[in-house]
């Protein structure tokens, strides 16, 4: 281990001791010192040095993005909304290659599905509003992907080393008359559990046109190589 990468290694934790105070500071309301108990302020440090955290007060919280000096706000509750904080917006994160991955949760309670918003890991940017998702791999898969639904004729299949997304066109109007002949709210429902094997991934969609169609079923096949996977 050379004296140069130890002092870097060294300088970074220095930042990232200093930020953690500076997100913990800013975390308290006296009127509601409840808050403390379910909204955790404990950052999270990016491998780049970036930072996401929560920030509190009586009026608001906030989830902060940090990264040298940039610092911005990417999210927040107004004051009536504040005890939703764990449950509603911005809940949880996952860090990719250069990029962060972000669950919107549209309700505080069951059982919409969530929205996936896709951030630049340097400068807190938007990539993409990647839309809901249908398959998203674990943290630990060294070719990460998710797949979600854009709209009810396409669905997105993204690269989360690469940030690239690929349209994937359905039938034209096909989920939504099906959803509409189903006894679901959402059209998530149609979709079964995804199956990876190997380095091809299927995944099972049901349909029908008309209420008095049998019901019919659909696999797609996608080859993950063909998509940088």
């Amino acid at each position: 281990m050379t004296l140069l990468f130890m002092k870097r290694q060294l300088t970074t934790l220095l930042i990232a001791l200093n930020l953690a105070s500076y997100a913990q500071n800013n975390c308290d309301c006296d009127k509601k010192p409840e808050l403390k108990t379910f909204i955790s302020c404990k950052p999270t440090v990016f491998q780049n040095g970036a930072m996401l955290f929560r920030q509190f007060d009586c009026n608001s919280s906030r989830l902060i993005f940090k990264n040298g000096r940039i610092t911005k706000k990417i999210y927040e509750h107004e004051k009536d909304f504040i005890h939703l904080t764990p449950k509603l917006g911005y809940t949880y994160w996952w860090e990719y290659k250069n990029a962060f991955l972000i669950e919107n949760r549209l309700i505080s309670g069951c059982c919409d599905p969530s929205e996936y918003i896709l951030f630049n890991k340097s400068n807190g940017e938007i990539i993409s509003k990647l839309g809901t998702s249908l398959y998203q791999t674990e943290k630990q898969n060294d070719k990460p992907f998710i797949l979600t639904l854009e709209n009810y004729n396409t669905l997105l299949l993204t690269n989360l080393s690469t940030n690239k997304s690929y349209q994937i066109h359905l039938p034209k109007g096909l989920l939504e008359k099906s959803l509409e002949t189903s006894k679901y709210l959402f059209v998530e429902y149609l979709f079964e559990e995804g199956r990876l094997i190997k380095n091809d991934f299927y995944i099972k969609y049901n349909h029908r046109e008309n209420i008095k169609d049998n019901w019919k079923s659909t696999v797609l096949k996608f080859k993950l190589s063909a998509y940088g996977i």
